[in-house]
């Protein structure tokens, strides 16, 4: 407690000092995106002037105590200990330590009472991308004893390998009107009129006036008895797209129905078919997000040394996990994507609840003709974004920067990263179950509250 007083005394001092409010802890990039640093606002020129004589100090001002008097609290001691030294360097850490004024936060939230605080931890996965490469800290944000200690491990054994190498296939995002007609008559009319070739033309032009990032790809129609279902698909950027698609398909319905041959009884902006929030086989085939796949060959001794079990155990077992989660009709035959996507999603500012969706892939291990570890994983609808939503708050907008993206294409990015993630944490977790350390693993961190490096 002596210690987590002392820190938020330094970080005060140093806030108050240097008047930070929290339009300085956001930089706004020329194309509109969004990373945690130290620019400006009103205070943009004083800090300017400033910046060489207070650099050390302000970045430092939360991995480091004020004197060599004060002890050193846990989280910052972690900090150095897990943190890529160039993210400690360049990175303000100080929004983690929770000193913010209410209005921060009330653009994101309703009947605001206050906030929620979970732990962050970090692990480390190196990725070999069409746009992240290299080594990346990633935050977790989780209650789960046990979870961060994993996935540490499994990304050792992925970047032991060499890094997962991974491709982006796509990037999209629905929405789905439902339009109700009195009749089946009436409900072709409209069918056949919204499928003409010149009408995307028209609906494209209505739908981009909304937005400035977002691009509407194609439209398409079912027939349903006396309804029409129609799906919107947009490509938005660094941006998740929800809101962005929403805004662009209402716009563009409303003018559509000026001049349609037939008016509608009813109609609703989306009624499911877009898969918002679903788990659906169907993702495979109608990306909502990323679609993003990966592999790494762990070499075979490394797989012994680091996860303590064989590649013929590992093969087996993933094998056994499709074949039961197939029987049990579960959609998506991973181990447990969810839980990284998860820590990640609440850490860097993503819609948690997306993670329904996100979750929905399918993971591979097979053994090569030369013995060591092939690992597949293919997820086709990562629904995250580095701009917008609860990427702005303040500690949210620092765990992203920790992440250390590139500006152009950093959602690509960002997707590739977590990618590298998730196979370690597929790997961590068989091998767990073959060498039968799972429960062990989940009593000495949950129950002996263990703090030990891993």
């Amino acid at each position: 407690m002596a210690s987590f007083i002392s820190l938020r005394k330094v970080v005060s001092c140093q806030l108050s000092r240097r008047c930070l409010s929290t339009s300085t802890l956001l930089r706004q990039s020329s194309n509109g995106h969004s990373y945690g640093g130290l620019c400006d606002g009103t205070s943009q020129n004083r800090y300017q002037h400033k910046q060489k004589l207070d650099d050390n100090r302000v970045r430092y001002q939360s991995n480091k105590p004020k004197s060599a008097d004060d002890t050193m609290s846990v989280s910052m001691s972690n900090r150095q200990r897990y943190i890529h030294n160039n993210v400690l360097e360049t990175i303000d850490l100080s929004p983690l330590d929770d000193i913010h004024k209410d209005g921060v936060f009330t653009r994101n939230i309703e009947n605001y009472i206050g906030t929620v605080k979970i732990p962050i931890g970090m692990v480390n996965v190196d990725v070999n991308g069409m746009y992240a490469k290299g080594s990346f800290s990633v935050p977790m944000a989780t209650t789960e004893a046990a979870l961060v200690a994993s996935y540490s491990r499994g990304c050792k054994l992925v970047s032991f390998s060499g890094g997962i190498n991974t491709v982006v296939v796509e990037k999209t995002v629905q929405r789905a009107p439902e339009f109700l007609f009195a009749n089946i008559s009436d409900a072709n009319i409209f069918y056949r009129w919204f499928n003409r070739p010149e009408m995307f033309d028209r609906i494209k032009k209505a739908a981009e006036t909304t937005t400035n990032y977002g691009k509407l790809k194609k439209t398409a129609a079912t027939l349903h008895g006396n309804k029409v279902l129609t799906k919107f698909v947009y490509e938005t950027g660094n941006a998740s797209g929800q809101n962005i698609s929403t805004f662009a398909t209402n716009v563009a319905i409303t003018e559509l129905l000026q001049d349609s041959p037939i008016q509608p009884q009813k109609w609703w902006l989306d009624a499911g078919g877009s898969q918002d929030k679903k788990a659906s086989s169907g993702l495979f085939n109608n990306s909502r997000g990323v679609y993003v796949t990966g592999e790494v060959i762990c070499p075979k001794d490394a797989v012994e040394k680091i996860l303590k079990t064989t590649v013929d155990n590992l093969n087996e077992i993933n094998e056994s996990v499709t074949i039961s989660q197939y029987m049990q009709g579960v959609t998506g035959l991973t181990c447990h994507a969810a839980n990284a996507l998860t820590a990640i999603f609440i850490a860097c500012g993503q819609d948690v609840a997306c993670v329904v969706e996100s979750h929905v892939g399918v993971t591979e291990m097979r053994k090569t003709p030369e013995g060591d570890l092939r690992v597949r994983l293919t997820i086709p609808s990562m629904m995250i974004g580095t701009v917008g939503g609860g990427t702005d708050l303040p500690s949210q907008n620092t765990c992203l920067s920790m992440i250390q993206l590139p500006e152009e294409n950093s959602r690509d990015a960002l997707a590739e990263v977590i990618m590298g993630v998730l196979v370690g944490g597929e790997l961590s977790l068989s091998a767990a179950m073959m060498a039968h350390h799972f429960s062990a693993a989940h009593k000495k961190f949950a129950r002996s509250g263990a703090t030990k490096r891993v």
